[in-house]
């Protein structure tokens, strides 16, 4: 794993800490992974729908039969709470924080100013709160980076990204909250022109190499069309692989979602690099990804979640 190389950087990082000059730096090892040796872990984004996250969470757990591998949760810049993360961690589960870069409206110039240093009293702050969690936690920052301009997550060029989350991995080296695990990812679909690329920080930066594809309404790609680009360039990598998705019921197709189910699991065991996936259990904007639209959908989602492939850690249930 890439995390090894940083070791030797963790004492200088520490020394440094209460500077803005980290940028630069190799980053320090970082927490026990979590990586399984074959399989895929079983993750999920829940929104609140039968009580707060945690009890949806829970109740959708029992209607599967098994516990999830990885659960999801949104924060904003300068949110400082993490409770549920330590309670999904005690709980057995693996928690993943998609930390957005900015507020609720777009800011190009976010990157530049959190290299600087500007943000430096805020990344410290939620570096301290994840380092409470009591063990590891993935964190997908500045998610969907490769946004266009104007865009909620577009926080400015691809060298200016770099520079930033560089700055921000040294400043939680520095803070001691190395069980995070950092979660590179943008957009599935920007692999496939090369703008990804020109957004990755570089080996030594990266944990997870991940790749996001939630189409907004009715669309009738595969999931192999969605992910084929990300997993053609992050296969080439030592980096495990993550995705996330979520897929509507095409009307006009009543099978068509849970045929999609069935197709998804079987492309994800032709591409061994994929080690976590996330699926979007939501509704957003009245469109509806929930796993259970239709009975087909549920079932293919349940046989997925119970085929040993999928349960790398074997939790009972199924």
């Amino acid at each position: 794993m890439a995390r090894k190389e940083r070791t030797t950087r963790t004492l200088i990082a520490l020394v440094l800490a209460t500077t803005a000059t980290l940028v630069g730096l190799a980053p320090a090892a970082h927490g026990a992974s979590v990586v399984p040796a074959s399989g895929i872990l079983f993750g999920t984004h829940i929104s609140p729908r039968w009580g707060d996250q945690g009890e949806t969470i829970r109740q959708t757990e029992s209607m599967l039969g098994r516990k999830f591998d990885i659960t999801h949760r949104y924060h904003g810049f300068t949110d400082l709470f993490y409770k549920p993360e330590i309670n999904w961690t005690n709980e057995g589960r693996v928690p993943m924080a998609s930390w957005r870069a900015t507020g609720t409206t777009p800011d190009a110039n976010r990157a530049a100013a959190i290299a600087r240093g500007q943000y430096d009293s805020t990344i410290r702050s939620v570096a301290r709160e994840m380092k409470k969690v009591p063990g590891p936690i993935l964190v997908r920052f500045a998610f969907e980076m490769t946004q266009a301009p104007g865009q909620i997550q577009y926080i400015g060029t691809g060298p200016e990204f770099i520079d930033a989350w560089r700055h921000v991995v040294n400043i939680f080296d520095a803070e001691g909250a190395t069980n995070v695990q950092w979660v590179w990812d943008p957009q599935a679909a920007a692999f496939c022109n090369g703008r990804a690329q020109s957004y990755y920080p570089g080996d030594a930066y990266v944990d997870w190499i991940a790749g996001t594809a939630i189409p907004p309404s009715e669309s009738t790609k595969s999931f192999t069309d969605l992910f084929n680009c990300f997993y053609a360039w992050g296969s080439t990598k030592t980096q495990p692989l993550m995705v996330q998705t979520g897929v509507v019921e095409v009307a006009s197709q009543p099978n068509w979602k849970a045929n999609w189910m069935a197709g998804m699991r079987s492309s994800l065991k032709a591409m061994p690099k994929i080690k976590a996936l996330i699926y979007w259990n939501s509704e957003k904007a009245k469109t509806n990804y929930w796993a259970d639209t239709s009975a087909g959908s549920w079932n293919n989602y349940k046989a997925m979640a119970c085929d040993t492939y999928f349960n790398p850690n074997r939790r009972p249930g199924c």
